[in-house]
């Protein structure tokens, strides 16, 4: 449910009429979630009038005709407890290509492999690459891990040379240097800092943290989750000097970010 409300919150945008048809009451969330793929500004009229007349079935045929892609609803529901059926539409490239990569797996393991072990090595190589979750934690290691060898470097040399002066400066100056970027970071300083970008370190600080997913909570405390459009919000807007440290940054899905600053306003 929370996707559709993305999907045509998201199409709202585009085209007014469809927020407004909804909130009248004229068509369902759903109903209009079912037009987002063919409606644009140039023939939003017609179909909001097939969205406010037309049954279901008839709606999903006129939708079908003028995108195929429409014609096959995608889905995937559970069957058991450990399994789930998924139904979409694919291309005839896209299965050539299903079908390259399970013969390539099948070669690689020296056997046969089911569809389900083509989507899933795709899966794993995509999200490798570009899942910022895996990126911030694999990024926030390495930094881990170098920071923890420098220090281990050192704390060897002053071990070997507890008198000598210059290893006690470095030491010094590399636990200065460590606090000095903590609490850049966290600094919701000047103007200068208002106008950038958010700093690397302190997004995959959110992204690790909030699992790229969506906290905003309703008034029963249940938490959105969404994963899709999901977008970093300042939790006190850059505009009044909001700071980019990561207690400062939370993600939110393109709806709930929208619905937070309309309630905070301009």
């Amino acid at each position: 449910m929370a996707f559709q409300f993305i999907t045509v919150a998201r199409k709202a945008q585009e085209i007014p009429e469809i927020k407004a048809a909804v909130a009248n009451g004229d068509i369902t969330v759903s109903v209009a979630k079912r037009i987002t793929g063919v409606i644009n500004p140039e023939n939003q009229q017609d179909w909001l009038v097939k969205a406010k007349t037309l049954t279901q079935r008839s709606l999903e045929l006129e939708v079908a005709k003028a995108n195929p892609k429409e014609a096959v609803q995608e889905m995937i529901k559970p069957v058991s407890a450990e399994r789930l059926e998924m139904k979409l539409g694919i291309s005839h490239q896209l299965d050539q290509k299903l079908r390259r990569v399970r013969d390539l797996l099948g070669r690689k393991r020296n056997g046969s492999v089911r569809w389900e072990d083509a989507v899933e090595a795709m899966a794993d190589l995509y999200l490798e690459k570009h899942d910022p979750v895996r990126r911030a934690d694999r990024v926030l290691r390495k930094s881990a891990a170098r920071e923890t060898e420098s220090v281990a470097k050192l704390d060897g040399e002053v071990e070997r040379e507890a008198g000598d002066e210059i290893v006690v400066r470095k030491l010094d100056a590399l636990a200065a240097e460590q606090v000095s970027r903590r609490v850049n970071s966290a600094s919701a300083g000047s103007a200068a800092q208002v106008s950038e970008r958010v700093p690397a370190e302190s997004l995959h600080r959110v992204n690790l943290r909030d699992r790229g997913r969506c906290t905003h909570r309703d008034s029963a405390g249940e938490r959105c989750g969404e994963s899709r459009f999901t977008q970093i919000h300042h939790v006190v807007p850059r505009a009044v000097a909001g700071g980019h440290a990561p207690g400062d940054l939370r993600t939110l899905c393109g709806f709930h970010h929208g619905l937070v600053h309309e309630t905070l306003g301009p």
